[in-house]
């Protein structure tokens, strides 16, 4: 199976992603679809990629390009396409022929399904931070999770991780 990801150019190309944003992120690591929708239309950095092979969409992924480094906020596989290699496919292209690092977010390994998913990262070559890290309150109301960070660059300094959280902050999460 080809799989390609394509931008989202307007917004009823991403209502296509509304019900697997909804249902696959807590309320709690995610914005409200209408902050999606806001994000979409003013955030330069963001890319809302949907994830096709050619006749239907089979995912998304949520996008911030940055100068110095990428940041996957959200990647989702409808539930009757996972297991068929289709994230590993999204990886492989978002890393393909990149200089700069990824970086992502995931829950903290305190059950099966949240340690698969790190392990799920580590086999398409991320490696997990030791680093502290609370994802910001999407909605100012709900505390942030503690999530771990994952990059694809395995050796990093403790500087340029900083800074790259400083720009995760204040660029995607609107924090000071």
């Amino acid at each position: 199976m080809e799989i390609k990801l394509k931008k989202a150019g307007t917004i009823a190309e991403l209502e296509q992603i509304r019900e697997l944003y909804l249902t696959n992120f807590p309320t709690n690591e995610r914005r409200s679809f209408e902050g999606l929708q806001q994000q979409f239309l003013r955030e330069d950095a963001c890319s809302i990629l949907q994830i096709t092979n050619m006749k239907s969409i089979l995912g998304f992924c949520t996008l911030w390009e940055f100068e110095i480094f990428a940041f996957i906020e959200h990647l989702a596989i409808l539930p009757e396409m996972r297991g068929k290699k289709i994230g590993e496919a999204v990886l492989y292209l978002l890393k393909n022929g990149r200089k700069t690092p990824l970086i992502l977010e995931t829950e903290l390994p305190n059950d099966e399904i949240c340690s698969r998913r790190i392990s799920f990262y580590q086999r398409n070559g991320f490696h997990l931070l030791n680093q502290h890290y609370i994802q910001p309150s999407y909605d100012g109301i709900t505390p942030g999770p503690e999530l771990k960070l994952m990059i694809s660059h395995p050796h990093i300094s403790h500087e340029d991780l900083q800074q790259y959280i400083e720009v995760v902050m204040r660029k995607v999460y609107r924090q000071k």
